[in-house]
């Protein structure tokens, strides 16, 4: 429901070309994202699943390839840019940020919450999710009707949302299972 009328909200407000560079942003994350995950939230899944590694290290392991790997793959698109540019509307650079940094967050994001259904904390997770898709749209009325907006004050929205969606993924798994230790290659 709320992302129902969260488009809603961005279509009316910032037209078609706005709504297209908040999908651009969403998209390009995302498929770096895809790129980039090495399907570690499933992986850790099954090994919770199977209790074939701790939890805890499971959750360092998580933690530390995810930022490995996404600012490899980050850092990588960065020094191609000018190849993709041609597909990214001309974009710079400076504009894509925002899709960059939600790139490194889903990376830490979509695994942990993983391994928070893993570990049966449907609710948890739940709450993360909604809490989420909730303040985006609040903040995002709150943008539209009591300040004069621009559409990247609305990309940024999206990017402060998903910040304090790791910061809730991360401390409800450093509860359920402790805060990430040194990571083990002998788990993956």
């Amino acid at each position: 429901v709320s992302v129902f009328f969260l488009n809603l909200l961005i279509a009316r407000n910032f037209g078609e070309a706005g709504k297209g560079y908040i999908s651009l942003l969403i998209y390009l994350a995302e498929l770096l994202y895809a790129i980039s995950n090495l399907a570690l939230g499933f992986t850790s899944q099954y090994f919770i699943g199977k209790r074939l590694a701790p939890p805890r290290q499971l959750f360092s392991n998580v933690f530390v390839y995810s930022l490995g790997t996404g600012l490899i793959i980050v850092s990588l698109f960065a020094l191609t840019h000018s190849f993709w540019a041609g597909y990214l509307q001309d974009l710079t650079l400076l504009q894509l940020l925002p899709a960059l940094f939600i790139a490194l967050l889903l990376l830490v994001y979509e695994p942990c919450n993983q391994m928070l259904i893993a570990l049966g904390r449907i609710g948890k997770r739940s709450a993360v999710v909604l809490s989420q898709n909730y303040l985006v749209l609040g903040s995002m009325m709150v943008l539209v009707w009591a300040t004069s907006y621009h559409v990247n004050q609305a990309v940024w929205l999206y990017v402060g949302a998903y910040i304090i969606g790791v910061f809730l993924t991360i401390s409800f798994m450093s509860k359920a299972v402790g805060s990430p230790n040194q990571p083990s290659a002998a788990v993956f």
